[in-house]
């Protein structure tokens, strides 16, 4: 167990972090995760740290900083306790990472660490929520639409960036929006746009025997159409589709992870929804777009406790920007605004009295 100490004039809990071990018994799977807990004489309001696509650690390292690290801090600090865990196949955590899980293998994890929370004398039983990162914000949405009354239904969620944006159109837009943002010209954007549609709907109409190859004949065609001058300038942005890397690209797309989430319906997910819901969203995050994501939130979620916030100027990891480039972020000092992490306290302790 190790001790932390951090008091300041706004947050006055002292915490310590201990190591734990938790049971996914669906899929007996043990995750390894760390636990900050405040120095209380009750029992206190507890979340899960969900995070997003990839093999992240319970940190959620990120460019050599730690988001979920900092985020632990912040809210152990203000006297909310926090699990965040190594995802499964990653450090401490038993089971293979790939791309054959989808968000539903993740969401049992998740909801495993929901039910470790619920055997903790520390924790105030009926103040136990999910903050869920990108996919990991999904997720939330998935489990918090469970049946009301179930011990692994959260009590609240806040949703930073969630990716809930999953239809064909959706994600071939926030894809031109990234690439805008990068440099591309807006002949480049419509040229992918329309390439990475059809490969997407190949991709959701086909199985993967007969998808793949099609998809390949798509993006072959799109590359031999291209400009030399738009060769060059896909050379340059990160999330172009080029000839180096277009059957790495088909890969992803084409995998039982991606073909999950192309297929989530995110909004019946929302619609049974009742426990109450933040949901923040950057306004310069092209990867999670708020001005798709935030409608589709508003329009569908059930419950009557619904925030929506639109931070001005972040990016999809919350630091203060500029454009929200990809280049930007690693010129980026802070790993998460002060606006983000007393947004996220401010409510829950309306709400639960923190």
């Amino acid at each position: 167990m190790n001790m932390n100490f951090h008091m300041d004039v706004q947050h006055c809990y002292e915490y310590v972090q201990e190591q734990i071990i938790f049971i996914n018994k669906q899929d007996d799977l043990a995750l390894a995760g760390s636990l900050s807990l405040p120095k209380s004489d009750k029992p206190l309001a507890a979340v899960v740290l969900v995070s997003g696509m990839g093999k992240n650690d319970r940190d959620l390292n990120f460019l050599g900083k730690k988001l979920f690290f900092d985020l632990s801090d912040y809210l152990a600090r203000c006297g909310i306790i926090v699990l965040r865990y190594d995802k499964r196949g990653v450090g401490q955590s038993g089971g293979v990472f790939s791309l054959d899980l989808t968000s539903e293998d993740f969401a049992r994890d998740a909801s495993a660490a929901l039910a470790y929370l619920q055997t903790r004398s520390e924790v105030d039983h009926a103040k136990i929520g999910l903050i869920g990162h990108s996919e990991g914000g999904l997720i939330s949405v998935m489990l918090a639409a469970q049946a009301s009354g179930d011990s692994e239904v959260p009590a609240f969620i806040v949703s930073l960036a969630g990716a809930v944006v999953t239809h064909v159109d959706g994600v071939a837009a926030q894809a031109g929006m990234q690439l805008k943002a990068d440099g591309a010209s807006d002949a480049f954007v419509e040229h992918d746009n329309h390439m990475r549609k059809k490969v997407l709907e190949v991709i959701t109409q086909y199985t993967s025997n007969i998808a793949a190859p099609m998809a390949e004949a798509i993006v072959e065609q799109y590359l031999a159409e291209l400009t030399d001058a738009e060769k060059a300038e896909s050379a340059k942005l990160f999330f172009a589709i080029t000839q180096q890397k277009y059957k790495q690209s088909i890969g992803l797309y084409d995998s039982p992870w991606f073909r999950y989430f192309l297929t989530a319906n995110s909004a019946q997910f929302l619609q049974k929804i009742t426990v109450p819901m933040l949901a923040l969203n950057g306004s310069k995050d092209w990867i999670v777009a708020s001005s798709l994501a935030l409608p589709v939130i508003k329009n569908n979620c059930g419950a009557t406790d619904l925030t929506l916030v639109e931070l001005s100027d972040h990016n999809h990891w919350f630091q203060q920007c500029k454009t929200g480039a990809m280049a930007e972020y690693s010129t980026i000092q802070e790993t998460i605004s002060q606006e983000t992490l007393q947004t996220i306290v401010q409510w829950i302790n309306a709400r639960f009295n923190c």
